[in-house]
């Protein structure tokens, strides 16, 4: 599945706002421009219990992510900013992945909601770069 507009708010709750919400995504960036790129074709996020594994993570536009749940938990990966991108909880089952081509450029942020806010708990960030 190929992103464009990337990453939409689920569960019918806008973006946040305020100061939090904005320190949350510089903090984002400064992460994201330290980490190392991934080099590869395509590249996995691992949900592991409570964490998502790399937390941060840089790949090249053109990408494919496959994000796997290999906890003992069911989880859901919801993006912090306007877009299309989710992965509901009935569909991110142990043992379940989806996979998205990322084309667009930019730092995402997103969480899952059963275990995380936007800003805290079970949270992670991917970053696009050309």
């Amino acid at each position: 599945m190929a992103i464009g507009a990337l990453f939409g708010v689920a569960c019918g709750s806008g973006s946040s706002s305020g100061g939090g919400a904005d320190e949350a995504q510089a903090e984002a960036v400064r992460a994201a421009k330290a980490a190392s790129l991934f080099e590869g074709p395509d590249a996995e996020v691992v949900a592991i219990d409570n964490t998502f594994e790399p937390e941060v993570f840089k790949v090249r536009a053109g990408t494919e992510v496959t994000f796997t749940n290999e906890g003992r938990l069911r989880h859901n990966v919801i993006p912090v900013t306007d877009g299309d991108f989710e992965i509901p909880a009935p569909e991110f089952e142990p043992g379940d992945a989806q996979s998205f081509t990322f084309d667009e450029m930019g730092t995402f942020r997103y969480y899952c909601s059963i275990h995380g806010t936007p800003t805290s708990g079970m949270i992670g960030t991917l970053a696009v770069v050309k």
